[in-house]
């Protein structure tokens, strides 16, 4: 028990930690766009920045996912 329950506390502290990377890419972005001068939609990115951002959302939500599948039933 005490060990699943570890795995979990991990599994959610990893896709935690990836959000927040990929939210400060976003914002990075953003700044880099605005200081750029390019040209971007209402919100401050690309087409190309907002497609790789939703991939990796997705990837991370899919991984966490997978992984709580898995782990569900050891």
């Amino acid at each position: 028990q005490a060990g699943t329950e570890k795995k979990l506390a991990q599994i959610e502290y990893d896709y935690n930690a990836r959000k927040e990377e990929i939210n400060r890419q976003e914002a990075d972005w953003k700044r880099e766009n605005k200081e750029a001068g390019l040209s971007t939609g209402d919100n401050g990115l690309t087409r190309e920045q907002q497609d790789e951002l939703e991939k990796a959302r997705a990837s991370n939500t899919e991984s966490r996912k997978k992984v709580n599948k898995l782990s569900c039933c050891d």
